[in-house]
């Protein structure tokens, strides 16, 4: 009865811990580049899971992270492009989106980027009117 009862505990307490571990995909994310921080795939995902809750600038960090990794992950250079069209950084996305079509000038969502950043670029160069 006392080694069921410790095993009993045992994986309850393993248990807990997963669900802790699991109880966002933010937390789940930050846990993978914590263990494997030379993983671009992991530190790319941490970038989307900052950027989908509002954290651009810890996003742009991990996407930045990835990309020291593997400078030529296309859909890393696209993330980084919408995240910077989203810190108003226009000019610098505008870059980012433009790597992503060079090496990949089939992706189209490279290409609602750019537009997305040079309107922004555009509207935030207007001056209003008198």
């Amino acid at each position: 009865a006392g080694a069921v009862l410790v095993t009993v505990v045992s994986l309850a307490a393993v248990a807990w811990s997963r669900c802790h571990a699991y109880s966002s995909r933010l937390a789940m994310c930050a846990g993978v580049v914590e263990k494997a921080p030379w993983n671009p795939r992991g530190w790319q995902t941490l970038a989307l899971e900052f950027w989908q809750v509002g954290e651009t600038e810890a996003a742009l960090k991990a996407v930045d992270r990835s990309l020291e990794i593997t400078p030529t992950a296309e859909v890393a250079h696209l993330t980084r492009a919408g995240i910077l069209c989203d810190l108003g950084r226009y000019d610098d996305a505008i870059d980012a989106a433009e790597i992503v079509i060079a090496m990949e000038p089939q992706l189209a969502d490279a290409y609602q980027v750019l537009k997305r950043a040079k309107a922004g670029l555009s509207s935030s160069h207007q001056q209003p009117l008198d």
